[in-house]
């Protein structure tokens, strides 16, 4: 009798020292991919000047998008910020991610900036043709 209470025991004691994930915490990969649309939601939200001028919020798209609502993201984030070593992982990945965006964004505005090859050559056409009479040329 004694070992079947003992069994019991160390059995229930194996089963509540085990952390699983509560059941309406986001998954580790799902939980990324909120915060990044929601940290994306909160910029567009920032940069329109008319805050009416949004026919939509952006956030709340966030939630429907990905079929949650404020409480289970609250209980994924207390999740996660007490497992630091996740948090930190997921904070890394998604500052990367931002990191290559921002430089792809950077990319295509110095591109836009630069004179495309074709614009460097017809200028030069330009200056040549007015420093060489093309009629001289001809006629000698």
């Amino acid at each position: 009798m004694a070992r079947k209470i003992l069994f019991i025991l160390f059995v229930f004691l194996i089963v509540s020292c085990k952390q699983d994930k509560p059941k309406d915490v986001l998954d580790k990969t799902r939980f990324k991919a909120v915060m990044k649309d929601l940290i994306l939601a909160q910029s567009i939200k920032n940069m329109s000047f008319d805050k009416d001028s949004l026919d939509f919020n952006p956030i709340e798209l966030v939630y429907k998008t990905y079929h949650i609502d404020s409480i289970i993201l609250k209980k994924s984030t207390d999740y996660y910020s007490k497992k630091p070593e996740i948090f930190k992982e997921i904070y890394s990945e998604l500052k990367t991610e931002f990191k290559h965006k921002q430089d792809s964004i950077d990319s295509i505005i110095g591109k836009a900036k630069k004179p495309s090859k074709k614009t460097i050559k017809s200028d030069k056409i330009k200056v040549l043709k007015k420093n060489i009479n093309i009629d001289k040329l001809i006629h000698h």
